[in-house]
């Protein structure tokens, strides 16, 4: 198993689950910024849509504003639910 280790004074320290999350949040927020195409195939679509609902409890009806050459604009929740309603 791999382990993830962050900076902590002069030394090193494992990682925290929610350190390592909010890490790869941060870098997949750079690579899908708006501007990007993110819609180009699936995988890419896929890949943004868990970054931006994949930790959600609860349901979201969105939009995807896109340009004609699948750039994203913006993407607005128009609607929450939970899990089951």
């Amino acid at each position: 198993m791999n382990h993830l280790y962050v900076p902590d004074g002069a030394g090193f320290r494992l990682a925290q689950p929610h350190e390592i999350v909010a890490s790869a949040h941060r870098l997949l927020e750079i690579q899908y910024r708006c501007g990007e195409p993110v819609l180009e195939d699936r995988e890419k679509t896929e890949d943004f849509l868990r970054l931006h609902l994949g930790l959600n409890n609860f349901e979201v009806f969105g939009c995807l504003h896109l340009t004609k050459r699948h750039r994203l604009i913006a993407m607005t929740d128009l609607f929450r639910g939970t899990i089951d309603q």
